[in-house]
C-alpha cells in the first residue's frame, strides 16, 4: 500500500516538505522497521561467546650473538644458520660503498638470485630460516650480524 501511495506521489509531482508531517511519518516508519529487524537479529545467535581466555606473555630473547664475517670477492657465506630459537637478527654491510646479494640458500647465492642490500643500512630479519650473502663486488667485504636468541627449554 505504501509503495502504491509513493508511486502516485511521484506521478503527480508531490514532494513532501522537509521536516513536515509526511517526512516525519516516513522516518518513524523506517525506525520501527529497523527496530523490528534488530529484534529479529538479536533473537538469532550469530557469534559464540568465548568460554575461557588465556594470558600470553611475550618473552624477550635471553642470548645475543654478534659476529662479523669477511666475504671474499665473488664468494658467498652463510650469515644466518637455520635456528629454531632465533627471535631476530640484524644484518649490516660494514664495508663502505659495497653491496651484497642476500639469498635463501647457497645455490641461489651462487646464481646471484636474491635481494641486493647496500652498505650502511641495517636489516632486521624476523625469521628462523638460513640466509646466505654473496659478494658481487671486486673486493672483500664485511657483514656484521647480531642475532637475538631464545635459550632452549630444558626437557
Amino acid at each position: 500500500m505504501e509503495d502504491f501511495i509513493e508511486d502516485i506521489e511521484d506521478a503527480v509531482g508531490f514532494h513532501p516538505r522537509p521536516g513536515g508531517m509526511v517526512e516525519r511519518h516516513r522516518q518513524q516508519r523506517a525506525a520501527r522497521e529497523a527496530a523490528k529487524q534488530e529484534a529479529l537479529n538479536e533473537s538469532e545467535r550469530i557469534e559464540e561467546h568465548t568460554i575461557k581466555t588465556v594470558k600470553v606473555t611475550v618473552l624477550s630473547p635471553e642470548v645475543v650473538s654478534a659476529i662479523t664475517i669477511t666475504i671474499a670477492a665473488g664468494q658467498y657465506a652463510q650469515i644466518l644458520p637455520n635456528s629454531p630459537y632465533r627471535y631476530r637478527a640484524t644484518i649490516l654491510v660494514v664495508t663502505a660503498a659495497a653491496t651484497v646479494i642476500l639469498a635463501k640458500d647457497s645455490s641461489a647465492a651462487l646464481g646471484q638470485q636474491g635481494a641486493l642490500w647496500p652498505a650502511g643500512t641495517s636489516l632486521s630479519v624476523y625469521s628462523r630460516a638460513q640466509l646466505y650473502a654473496f659478494n658481487n663486488t671486486g673486493a672483500p667485504l664485511q657483514v656484521s650480524v647480531i642475532a637475538e636468541i631464545h635459550a632452549p627449554e630444558d626437557t
